[in-house]
């Protein structure tokens, strides 16, 4: 082929070309398994794959890989369905595989897609293949069609022996109405033709017979006990042949002289050719009919359709065209189904589609051949290809879906004009809205205009009215001009947010592919990888049919070859080791991925001995990311999550697959950039988890707007749950931390300007006022923040901030609103796992200082917790002196600081009741008011406080001071 022919169509050939090379690596890594453990029609499927590649390799002139997809094809072709593929054999083909790709690489650069190794992998082929003392056997229509046959056969005499026994049962004479034995008779010939098509002639003897004698009895009008026994004893024999073999047809033996098929004159061949192609143009109208869920006499078009696909079936065996008959049978079984509408109904539409595709494929291949010659094999069933779902297939030719394939580069470019024309819209939209707004304006002072002329004229205004008359006149003409305009524009607002709602749903199609694109190649990491370490493992992938952007995709493969290597490598036990702890020899891997609403979840997990939190720990400090006492501190949950850090390992020898976190870091950096997070979850002995948290697409998405330490951020719309507005009465405390009743949960609360660490605003949470705030879920974990202000909600493009956010995992990105201002996009699962209470490990406990606070403003408590917290105090808070009371004698405490005035109990009895316990009573309180008068901290001193503050030194400083004047130890 011409060089810049092939360089033109290069790029559309080597997508498909890819996608076949993928859909055969998975093919063989699947029938490498047991039969009972994969799709059927799997082998079928694979061999169809690597001819199609072979014909598009020949139409380009590339000889190279026409030959070695030739090699693949006809590695398999000796294989049977229920084949298990030999390890070798499938080593060899997934060698061609990777020779096939290195050949497209290098055409990619500009190179010779020639393959110099091609010898040597065609000789591979060869030798992987079992060698046999005979050729393969070809399999002919009769192992093609015997499920077939047998089921029908199956249920024809049933209603046979059916009929004869009610007959018997009824004690009836022998008279054989007619209208009685004409449907039995076509039963008995319908199974006699079928019989006749496969080559199975002793089935064809015994149900000649009973049409014979079902035929003498309709034409004399009676059944004598003589030809009823005939009847039974041919039935009887006929059903104990159909029986005989539930998996294979028995073997044929040579058609006798009279039922051998003679060679067709050309005439007959040609009717036979006419009459097939007018019944497949049938077929195809009766599909495309019934795809339709209204369909008027749906039943008769059925039966229509059935009776063209037996007709057909008979008429190929007759003239010897086994693969049309073959095809026909299909079509002949599965149309039963769309008699009634539904999903069964649209998958098995979706089928025949196919079916036809291939029969009439078939049906110009074997008229092409000559007549004197066998006819060519008959196709492979049109099972689908791996990973592919049968609701993928087009339900009926008269509504093909045709496809194109589009360079990336111009989707992107198309998808980034599209989010481009969602901003234009909005602001149309905003610039409508204000139109509208001076429309009324212009209305407001007409009539005011108008007023002011009235009362000019009643006052006999004289020379001036007709000015002002003037002005009215040309006042109003301008308000309905802005009428008019505000109409248009809220018109055509209108239109093209449809028109873009309607593009931008179309564009998202186009980048959703399924997550099996990304995720079937992985089968053969694990086989290679698990073969390198002599491990055992087992891959389950499931949710592959989940549609996602293929952007997402991309990006992810690095990091899940990443994790898939390190669980294997070192998550996985060994064989023996396995069978020491009580386990399968054989690790079991998961991939699956579930659709949460407008994001998704990957989840990689095994059965492997997970991770030891302590030996993390002792990394951690060996290494200087922690100090001991912070290793002490920190929950597992957070130790685990420091496997995330650049080159951060455990493993106690880094191999070349990999170490035990090698790479992680990549992997939490690229989910961040894509807007999502990454958690892990380890239960020693028992395996690990990793759980991928990503938006489903990263085209533009709804976004709630808040205002937040008087800056403006969005959130996307997704992870809120609720808005709220708060009030002191709301709120509470449990375990010591604020929380707030939503429903029937208590949940954490905190202020969305403590956790991004922004200047804290006071919370107007005191008397009558209510709180701005808002219910963010993220994967299940439910909080509660306040903010300044919630804005509204927009629709925003996200644009990455690059490896800038990696050092901000709250920040998702960042959006440009309808007015021009950019705002920071926040990851709403970091916020959820930054404001998340931690608990603190017994012995850090132990080792700390805690602090009881007791105040009922929350202001004011969380100001003192946060000031306390900071210098490397717990704070234990409380919102009066009854649950101060309650948490000191759960918990031990060092030190007590206390309001005066409280609900419930005081600041001051409090303080009495510490000081006059026996087990309290030389713990230090210190009490913090607003009441600044000698008689006041007269009152506190006298009730046993050790110090006394105004609330205003809090701020100042103080509060810290006193407190390490009464811990001497804490200096």
């Amino acid at each position: 082929m011409d060089r810049t022919l092939l360089s033109k169509i290069w790029p559309v050939f080597v997508e498909e070309a890819r996608e076949h090379l993928q859909q055969i690596s998975a093919g063989v890594l699947e029938l490498e398994r047991s039969a009972a453990n994969r799709p059927p029609g799997l082998l079928d499927s694979v061999r169809r794959t690597a001819h199609s590649l072979k014909g598009s390799a020949a139409s380009l002139g590339l000889h190279d890989l026409e030959k070695l997809a030739h090699a693949v094809e006809g590695a398999l072709a000796g294989k049977g369905a229920s084949d298990q593929l030999e390890a070798g054999l499938v080593e060899a083909i997934l060698g061609s595989v990777d020779t096939a790709e290195s050949a497209l690489s290098r055409g990619d650069a500009g190179g010779d897609p020639s393959i110099p190794e091609l010898a040597e992998q065609l000789q591979r082929l060869a030798g992987a293949k079992p060698a046999a003392s005979a050729p393969a056997r070809e399999r002919g229509p009769a192992e093609e069609l015997w499920p077939v046959f047998r089921a029908e056969a199956g249920e024809h005499l049933q209603h046979l022996q059916q009929a004869l026994a009610d007959r018997k049962q009824g004690k009836k004479s022998d008279r054989w109405p007619k209208d009685e034995g004409e449907a039995l008779e076509k039963l008995a010939a319908t199974l006699r033709a079928s019989a006749s098509v496969l080559g199975l002639w002793e089935m064809e003897r015994l149900a000649g017979q009973a049409e014979a004698a079902l035929s003498e009895a309709r034409a004399e009008g009676k059944m004598p006990a003589e030809r009823l026994g005939r009847l039974e004893k041919a039935l009887a024999q006929l059903e104990s042949a159909v029986g005989a073999s539930s998996a294979e047809p028995p073997q044929a033996p040579p058609a006798p002289a009279e039922a051998r098929i003679p060679q067709m004159p050309g005439q007959l061949l040609a009717v036979f050719r006419e009459e097939a192609q007018g019944a497949l143009s049938a077929l195809e109208q009766s599909v495309a009919q019934l795809v339709s869920p209204f369909v008027a006499e749906r039943a008769q078009v059925v039966e229509d359709a059935v009776r063209r696909a037996h007709n057909l079936k008979g008429s190929a065996g007759a003239v010897g065209a086994g693969p049309v008959a073959a095809l026909a049978a299909k079509v002949h079984q599965a149309l039963p189904a769309l008699a009634e509408t539904g999903l069964d109904a649209s998958r098995s539409a979706a089928a025949i589609a196919g079916f036809l595709v291939d029969l009439k494929a078939a049906l110009s291949e074997w008229g092409a051949a000559p007549a004197a010659e066998a006819p060519a094999a008959a196709p492979a069933p049109a099972s689908e290809p791996p990973g592919e779902k049968p609701e993928a297939r087009q339900e009926g030719p008269a509504v093909v879906d045709r496809t194109i394939r589009v360079s990336v580069n111009t989707l992107e470019s198309v998808g980034r004009q599209v989010e481009a024309m969602a901003l234009v819209r909005a602001r149309q939209e905003r610039r409508s809205r204000e139109l509208a707004a001076h429309t009324t304006a212009t209305r407001e002072i007409l009539v005011l205009c108008e007023r002011a002329l009235s009362d000019l004229r009643l006052a006999g205004g004289g020379p001036s009215v007709a000015p002002m008359e003037d002005a009215v006149q040309r006042l109003r003409l301008m308000q309905r001009s802005l009428a008019r305009l505000g109409q248009d524009s809220s018109r055509e607002a209108e239109q093209l947010r449809l028109v873009s709602a309607v593009v931008r749903e179309d564009l998202r199609d186009l980048r959703m592919v399924p997550a099996s694109t990304a995720l079937e190649p992985l089968r053969r990491t694990v086989r290679e990888t698990a073969g390198r370490v002599g491990k055992q493992v087992e891959l389950s992938i499931e949710g592959g049919d989940v549609r996602l952007d293929r952007r997402i995709l991309d990006e992810l493969k690095d990091p899940l070859l990443h994790m898939v290597r390190n669980s294997i490598d070192h998550g996985v036990e060994a064989p023996e080791a396995r069978v020491a702890a009580g386990k399968r020899p054989s690790g079991m891997m998961v991939l699956r991925v579930e659709r949460r609403g407008h994001r998704i979840a990957i989840i990689v997990g095994d059965d492997g001995g997970g991770i030891a939190a302590d030996k993390v720990r002792a990394t951690a400090q060996r290494r200087g990311l922690l100090t001991a006492q912070q290793a002490l501190a920190m929950e597992d949950e957070e130790v685990l999550r420091l496997i995330f850090k650049p080159g951060f390992s455990t493993a106690e020898k880094v191999t070349a697959i990999s170490g035990r976190g090698v790479g992680l870091d990549v992997v939490q950096e690229t989910v961040t950039r894509l807007g999502g997070t990454v958690e892990v979850d380890s239960n020693l002995g028992k395996g690990t988890r990793f759980t991928l948290d990503l938006p489903l697409t990263l085209a533009a998405t709804l976004a709630v707007v808040v205002k937040v330490g008087g800056e403006l951020a969005a959130i996307p719309y997704e992870s809120v749950e609720r808005i709220l507005r708060l009030s002191g009465t709301d709120l509470g405390t449990v375990a010591g931390r604020a929380s707030v009743q939503v429903g029937e949960a208590q949940l954490p609360f905190t202020a969305l300007t403590q956790v991004l660490g922004l200047p804290q605003a006071r919370l107007t949470l005191e008397g009558t006022a209510s709180q701005a705030a808002m219910l963010i879920d993220a994967g299940g974990q439910r909080v509660v923040f306040a903010v300044d202000e919630v804005v509204g909600q927009q629709e925003v493009v996200v644009h990455s901030l690059g490896k800038h956010v990696s050092k901000a995992p709250h920040l998702g990105g960042a959006a440009v609103l309808e007015d021009g201002q950019v705002v920071a996009v926040l990851n709403a699962f970091e916020l959820v796992r930054l404001a998340r209470p931690l608990a603190r490990g017994r012995q850090a406990d132990q080792d700390k200082v805690r602090i009881l606070i007791a105040d009922d403003s929350l202001t004011t408590r969380s100001a003192m917790k946060a000031l306390l917290e900071i210098a490397g105090f717990q704070v234990l808070p409380a919102s009066d002196g009854e649950e101060a009371l309650k948490l000191l004698a759960e918990t031990p405490v060092q030190l007590v600081v206390s309001d005066v005035q409280m609900p419930r109990m005081d600041g001051l009895a409090l303080t009495r009741r510490i000081k006059g316990h026996e087990r309290y009573s030389s713990l230090p309180v210190i009490l913090v008011t607003s009441l600044d008068s000698a008689g006041d901290r007269a009152a506190g001193l006298e009730a046993g406080a050790d110090g006394y503050l105004i609330k205003r030194e809090v701020e100042r400083g103080k509060l810290l001071e006193l407190v390490k004047q009464l811990l001497p130890h804490r200096g």
